[in-house]
């Protein structure tokens, strides 16, 4: 949750109430063919460059669950965000972060019996170190209820150990009393992270198994081993296995027989697991192209909300017309100088354009380090000037670029004009420049626009 409140340079406008519209289309489209499922908002990536804390507190009565990439991820959403629901680390954890997503309840994605092991093992540490017992911590924990308000306050500010271990101590000795339930309550509330700030009081490990299904990125093999793996792991006392996922590789493509053959692989293994007596209460695969081409919701119990939230496509394949969907973000800069170049002069490095008549030159207060690619130099790539295109002339520079503005009438365009590079007044291609317009003159795809928009642009909200 950045505080920055210099927009005379850039800033992005990012509007919360349009991305809870999408949430709650999106949703109602996972409904329509399974109406139990349960919908996770992905956050990470700090949302798609959209603001993680507040894009999750604008859906937070929408969503179940939210997903991260990595662990500082989550303890953001926690400790800047006050996010009490579950949040899922999508990417790989390592041994030495385990204790933080312990303390923080924050549930890890695991596939290998090395680091179930490993984590069953930290898991036991922490629980030792902090004198807790997973049996009865829960018990207590519940019991406390909004009680633990005041010590978690505390943790909130703090992540150090000598001071927690300070807070600790005062608490213990307001808990001298051994019949005070209530004051022993807020001490393990303390040391385990639970109660208002994380959403699990058990102190153990929570997780989701990951199963390649075809991505060939994470994941056990959804066969025999990979159901001894998960066997092993439901065994382990200081682990909890809260899910089952997987995820498609090509589920926005319109030809659906790769997504289906991941969907089908998934199902078996869901299947072999129940008749194994194997009992996990959530299993998940959808994601927003899934969502919109009504794949993998039915028979499961949790959809991932991903690109969507934000208002774009995964791609132009999917059924768009099943889903409306609102952009949320508009980026900005501004007109900083203008001035007449004559014929034969050349704009920006390399001198790469040089002007064929006498033209109108105004500079912008953007360039790649705030985010926008030096790729789309020279690409015929425009930006929206009252309403009106004009094109980049030469290369992008770190900080600042050249735009052509002979069209516009003397006086009309002036310092302090304000460019806008991604959005617009209306949805029609002249009078508003999309993500995906961007990514498709430089070979990518929007989710790679909108990530890439740096932590110096400030962002504001609309509620």
């Amino acid at each position: 949750m950045k505080d920055n409140r210099h927009f005379s340079r850039t800033g992005a406008i990012v509007d919360l109430g349009a991305i809870r519209e999408n949430m709650i289309a999106l949703v109602k489209a996972a409904r329509e063919e399974n109406p139990e499922i349960k919908a996770l908002a992905t956050v990470k990536a700090d949302a798609y460059g959209h603001g993680a804390c507040e894009v999750a507190n604008a859906v937070e009565d929408i969503a179940d669950m939210f997903s991260v990439a990595c662990t500082d991820e989550g303890i953001e959403l926690r400790e800047e965000g006050g996010i009490r629901k579950p949040v899922l680390i999508l990417g790989p954890v390592f041994a030495e972060d385990d204790e933080d997503t312990i303390r923080y309840g924050l549930t890890q994605v695991i596939f290998t019996v090395k680091r179930l092991k490993q984590l069953n093992e930290n898991a036991a540490r922490f629980a030792r170190e902090n004198g807790l017992d997973p049996a009865a911590l829960k018990k207590e924990a519940e019991a406390a209820g909004d009680t633990v308000g005041e010590i978690l306050a505390l943790m909130k500010e703090d992540r150090m150990k000598k001071e927690r271990a300070a807070a600790v101590e005062k608490a213990a000795a307001a808990a001298a009393d051994p019949s005070s339930a209530e004051n022993r309550a807020r001490v393990t509330a303390l040391k385990t992270g639970s109660g208002r700030d994380c959403c699990f009081a058990d102190g153990k490990a929570h997780v989701h198994i990951a199963v390649d299904t075809g991505m060939s990125r994470i994941g056990l093999a959804p066969d025999e081993n990979g159901l001894r793996i998960l066997k092993a792991a439901m065994e382990l006392p200081y682990v909890s296995i809260d899910g089952v996922f997987t995820h498609f590789a090509t589920a926005d493509e319109k030809d659906k027989s790769g997504a289906n053959l991941a969907l089908s692989k998934f199902q078996k293994f869901k299947a072999m697991a129940e008749e194994a007596g194997i009992r996990i209460p959530c299993w998940h695969c959808a994601n927003t192209a899934s969502i919109i081409d009504g794949i993998g919701l039915k028979g499961f119990d949790l959809c991932r909300v991903g690109i969507g939230l934000y208002g774009m496509y995964p791609s132009d394949e999917v059924r768009k017309e099943r889903v409306a969907l609102r952009p949320a973000l508009t980026w900005y800069a501004y007109i900083t100088y203008v001035k007449w170049i004559e014929a034969g002069t050349s704009v920006s490095y390399g001198y790469k354009y040089t002007a064929d008549k006498r033209m109108r030159v105004g500079t912008v207060c953007i360039g790649y380090a705030d985010g926008y690619p030096r790729s789309l130099s020279l690409k015929g790539t425009e930006v929206l000037v009252n309403g009106r295109r004009c094109p980049i002339l030469g290369r992008i520079c770190m900080d600042q670029m050249m735009i052509d503005i002979s069209a516009f009438e003397e006086g009309e365009v002036f310092e302090g004009v304000p460019v806008i590079l991604i959005g617009g007044s209306g949805t029609d291609a002249d009078s508003y420049i999309s993500a995906e317009e961007l990514a498709e003159k430089i070979g990518t795809i929007s989710y790679e626009m909108t990530c890439g928009i740096s932590r110096r642009v400030p962002r504001k909200y609309l509620k």
